[in-house]
Formats: C-alpha cells, structure tokens, sequence
C-alpha cells in the first residue's frame, strides 16, 4: 500500500499568484509545485506552456517548453515573462497598445 498523502505547507504569498492570468484575450493557469517551483500553461492545455523554478533573486526559471531559459517576474498586477505580460484580467481591447498594432507596415505616400 502507498502511504497516506499529507499535504504539504505552501508559501501563502506564492499561493496567492496562481490561478487565472491572461496574455491579451487568452487565459493561463499558474500552478505551484513543490520547492517552490511554478507551472504556467493555457487553460486549453498544450502550447505555450513551462515550469519554472526558483531563483536566488526572487525571480524563476523557465525549466522547460516554451519558456525554457527565461526569466520569470512578479510585478504588482502583473507577470513579466520578458515581451510577455500576463494579468489578471484580459486586455481591455479598447486600450491603445504601446507602439501600436495598425496599419505600420502600409507605406504611406
């Protein structure tokens, strides 16, 4: 027989960055896993997907997938996976984006 699972203590301020975060309109889950370490993937399962662990500078590092190599950080309301910037909510798809998403490549006469 296997022994009985304990749960085990988790830190509660790790514990509060997981659950739901979004990169624009798509939805991702953070997990916690053991030693600290962290799982960020679609909710859809698949794709852009990596387990981090952590750094001696408060930070985490991509382990695996997507993200492997990567730097990890938390800011305020947001996660900063260097040009990727997670948030508890969707982008509001009314907001100007910074440096814009139009029509640059058109050449303009």
């Amino acid at each position: 027989m296997p022994r009985e699972w304990v749960p085990g203590a988790a830190d509660p301020d790790l514990l509060a960055l997981t659950g739901l975060w979004h990169w624009g309109p798509a939805p991702y889950t953070l997990r916690l896993l053991p030693d600290r370490g962290l799982a960020l993937g679609p909710v859809s399962g698949g794709g852009r997907a990596s387990r981090f662990v952590p750094q001696d500078d408060g930070t985490w590092l991509g382990l695996d997938g997507y993200y492997a190599g990567e730097t990890l950080r938390v800011g305020p309301d947001h996660l900063d996976l260097n040009t990727f910037v997670f948030t508890r909510e969707p982008y509001d798809p009314g907001a100007p984006v910074p440096g814009g998403v139009g029509d640059w490549h058109t050449p303009t006469t």
